[in-house]
C-alpha cells in the first residue's frame, strides 16, 4: 500500500480554507487506497497527540500563536512546535513513505524534512515568504528577519520534489529557484474537486 504524509498548520478543530482543503486531500487519497500520515500545529494541547485509524494516523501539537498578527512570536512558536514535533515523530515512527506533501504557509517545515528517508517532497505554496514580508514592507532586504527566513525558504527549496504555487505571477518567482536547485514547479490552484486538481496535475508533473 502506498504510505504519504502530510505536513500542514491547519487542520481540525481549527476551522479555516486550509484545514478544509487537506480533510478533502485526506478523504481523496484514503479513497485510492492510500495510507496516510498528517502532522500538524492545530492540535488540542501543548503535548503531542496521536490519533490512529485504520489507514489514517493524526500526530498534532497545538501552536498557540498559529493565528497571530505577531509575525515574530508565531514564528518563534512555529519552530519550536516543528522541533518538537520532529524529535517525537524520530522516537516513536519508523514509517518510510512514499511522497510527502507540505501544505506550506511557513517555510519552517523544511526542518522536519531531512528527517525522512527515500522520499518524493511535494510544497504546496500559499504565502511566498519572505517575499510578501517585503512587499508589503513588513521587513527590509537588509534586515536580519529577512536572512533568517531566506535561510529557511532555501532550505525548504533544496529538499523539494516539486513546487506548486498559486498564480502565473508566483511561477515566474519560483523558476529562478527551480533550476538552481533542481525541482519541478506547476500552478495549482485551491482546489474543490481534487480529482480536477491537485491529483491530476501532480500525476502530470511526476510523469
Amino acid at each position: 500500500m502506498k504510505n504519504v504524509c502530510i505536513l500542514s498548520n491547519h487542520f481540525f478543530p481549527i476551522r479555516s480554507s486550509c484545514s478544509t482543503l487537506i480533510h478533502d486531500l485526506i478523504k481523496n487519497l484514503l479513497k485510492k487506497k492510500i495510507k496516510v500520515t498528517l502532522i500538524s500545529l492545530s492540535g488540542f494541547s501543548k503535548k503531542i497527540k496521536t490519533f490512529q485509524f485504520k489507514n489514517f494516523t493524526y500526530i498534532c501539537v497545538k501552536s498557540n500563536y498559529i493565528r497571530s498578527s505577531n509575525n515574530y512570536l508565531k514564528a518563534i512558536d512555529e519552530i519550536y512546535c516543528i522541533l518538537k514535533l520532529r524529535s517525537y515523530f524520530k522516537s516513536h515512527f519508523e514509517e518510510n513513505f512514499d511522497d510527502v506533501i507540505v501544505y506550506s504557509p511557513t517555510i519552517f517545515w523544511s526542518l522536519f524534512l531531512p528527517i525522512f528517508k527515500k522520499k518524493k517532497i511535494s510544497i504546496i505554496l500559499r504565502d511566498l515568504t519572505p517575499k510578501w514580508l517585503l512587499d508589503h514592507k513588513i521587513i527590509s532586504r537588509l534586515s536580519f528577519s529577512f536572512l533568517i527566513l531566506k535561510f529557511f525558504e532555501i532550505y525548504l527549496y533544496k529538499q523539494s520534489t516539486n513546487v506548486f504555487v498559486q498564480t502565473p505571477k508566483d511561477l515566474n518567482y519560483i523558476k529562478n529557484y527551480s533550476k538552481k536547485y533542481n525541482f519541478n514547479t506547476s500552478v495549482i490552484y485551491n482546489w474543490i474537486n481534487l480529482d480536477n486538481s491537485f491529483d491530476k496535475k501532480y500525476k502530470r508533473i511526476n510523469n
